[in-house]
């Protein structure tokens, strides 16, 4: 649904700057006038604005509340308008409204997710579009939000464990740029003053030229780094993708995470009654990392050909050896969904202790890098400007 950046008065005289959501302009200075209000100005929104973005937090609570009403016997339509007025005026509210009259219009679910401005987690799509064909949307909640509160839960705690890393780091950071732009000067001047003889005074300019063309060289390759990155990311996203994946730690975690989402789908979806290999491809838009969206696709598709899962998930190195013991185990068993719930809770194991462990090491890690920030500032403005000092005053 398009999005309109509106300015209207309302009927108490105030003027309101606000985003709508309607088929057209018309259609918005419609429901403007219903309101009782006066359209003064409304145009399309810039791209990206008036977006809708569900946070995890966000997630969960509307999954627990739909998943709530719709146990209790609500219609799907029903249930997202009591959840409107359970959080009105507010993203899960507005979001909920926007799905509810995409209903209105005959379109389904899974339709309305994909048309509206609401941006979710790939998983909520992808489940409860699935929820919707078996007609299972109220388990599917449930089982989201029971889901995303565990997400919630590490996504907390990794960052309860940064907030004072991040306050010392952009502490240092400032102190540095304060020492170079007040404090450094201000010595550079000092040891001119000290400095009396002519020779020392152009030594001293000498290193003023040096240092100033040696900032200059760094803000340069800084600049040009941050071009080839940009233009790196946008031409070599695959590339990108898969070289995160090979960074020692950072890769293993984001692998466990999105293996942790992907096994998650697959197991709802499996016990949604549709078919392993229906489950292997629906269950690609829960993985966030592009390179490794592709592999599980590549083994989807061959898996349609007969050949053992286990076996091709052997084939793909970058996959971890476990998943294919467990999906072996799985095919001799007979017991897809519990597999995959087996491997979910493998990695969400493993998440969660990386997470510990970050956790523990970053304050110590932070310290030691703020320490050779200190050290290197000292050795590289510093120190220059007072040798030449007390060597004057020997």
């Amino acid at each position: 649904m398009p999005v309109f950046h509106c300015r209207r008065k309302t009927a108490n005289g105030k003027t309101v700057t606000e985003y709508r959501y309607a088929p057209n302009e018309n259609q918005a200075i419609q429901e403007i006038t219903n309101e009782g209000g006066i359209p003064i100005k409304i145009i399309p929104a810039r791209k990206g604005r008036g977006r809708i973005k569900l946070k995890l937090d966000d997630s969960r609570r509307l999954s627990t509340m739909l998943a709530l009403l719709i146990n209790s016997g609500h219609r799907l339509k029903t249930s997202l308008e009591l959840a409107a007025l359970a959080d009105e005026n507010k993203r899960i509210g507005m979001a909920c409204i926007i799905w509810r009259d995409e209903l209105e219009k005959g379109r389904g679910f899974k339709e309305a997710l994909t048309v509206s401005p609401v941006r979710l987690p790939p998983s909520f799509t992808a489940l409860t579009s699935i929820g919707e064909s078996v007609g299972r949307l109220g388990s599917v909640f449930s089982r989201l939000g029971q889901y995303y509160q565990k997400l919630s839960g590490m996504k907390n705690k990794f960052i309860s464990s940064m907030i004072y890393p991040t306050i010392v780091l952009l502490f240092t950071i400032a102190a540095f740029l304060f020492l170079s732009i007040m404090v450094v000067p201000t010595l550079s001047e000092f040891s001119n003053v000290l400095m009396r003889e002519p020779a020392l005074t152009e030594g001293t300019e000498a290193e003023e030229n040096w240092l100033f063309a040696i900032r200059i060289m760094v803000i340069a390759a800084a600049a040009g780094i941050i071009v080839f990155l940009t233009l790196f990311v946008i031409r070599r996203k695959d590339m990108l993708a898969k070289g995160f994946l090979k960074i020692p730690f950072v890769g293993a975690f984001i692998m466990e995470w999105n293996l942790m989402n992907w096994a998650f789908a697959v197991e709802m979806i499996l016990e949604g009654g549709l078919t392993l290999s229906q489950a292997l491809k629906e269950s690609l838009s829960s993985v966030g990392n592009r390179y490794l969206r592709s592999v599980l696709a590549r083994v989807a598709h061959s898996s349609e050909s007969g050949e053992s899962l286990s076996i091709l998930f052997r084939k793909e190195l970058i996959i971890p050896p476990i998943v294919a013991s467990w999906i072996k185990l799985g095919e001799n068993t007979g017991s897809s969904s519990e597999i995959f719930g087996h491997i979910r809770s493998y990695f969400e194991e493993l998440t969660e202790r990386k997470i510990s462990i970050v956790s523990q090491l970053i304050e110590p890690i932070l310290i030691l890098i703020v320490g050779i920030i200190v050290i290197s500032f000292v050795a590289i403005f510093v120190l220059p400007l007072l040798l030449p000092v007390t060597g004057d005053i020997a």
